[in-house]
């Protein structure tokens, strides 16, 4: 039988996202792209990837039009400053293309720690039968978007069950999900 339980977990940023774009650079001699643009770009592709439109991104310069350029521009969302991270990958003629690097992970899928959701299991599991597992193992994080899936195992004397942890819902930092122990052992 499933078990609900809401937990507020500790939201930390996924692997970093790359998005690949590509501008054309300033005309005349320079060979750079307007930082405006740069920023512009970012701005779009983040918020087209994760639903939400910072309030801000500045880039400090131009990005260079050079294969391997780098530059590190500052996103603002909500009071908070992520660090997005420009590469450029290719140059043709006036067109440049560079990744994103969302450092930070502004509005990435993040997750739930994997220590958190293995401990709330356990309390549930605690409280359901009476006295706490011996152990409760995630293989990973659990990413914070509903209907994300994570599969623990909880060992109890010996016996090891699978644990299915489903998100239901996601609020600010307040990560909800399902939780559903195995009837049989492994």
């Amino acid at each position: 039988m499933p078990v609900t339980t809401s937990s507020s977990l500790r939201r930390i940023a996924a692997a970093c996202c790359a998005a690949a774009v590509s501008i054309a650079m300033l005309a005349g001699c320079s060979k750079t792209v307007d930082k405006g643009d740069v920023a512009e770009q970012i701005s779009n592709q983040l918020a087209a990837q994760v639903g939400t439109t910072p309030d801000s991104v500045e880039c400090p310069d131009d990005l260079d039009a050079e294969v391997g350029a780098t530059m590190t521009c500052t996103l603002t969302a909500d009071g908070t400053d992520y660090e997005v991270g420009v590469n450029v990958t290719s140059v043709d003629g006036d067109d440049v293309a560079f990744d994103i690097d969302n450092k930070d992970g502004f509005g990435q899928q993040t997750t739930g720690d994997r220590n958190a959701v293995a401990e709330q299991i356990s309390a549930v599991y605690a409280e359901q039968v009476g006295a706490a597992p011996d152990s409760v193992e995630c293989p990973d994080d659990l990413a914070a978007e509903v209907g994300a899936t994570l599969t623990c195992v909880l060992t109890h004397e010996g016996a090891s069950f699978d644990v299915d942890v489903t998100v239901t819902e996601v609020t600010g930092d307040d990560v909800s999900f399902d939780i559903q122990f195995a009837d049989q052992p492994n």
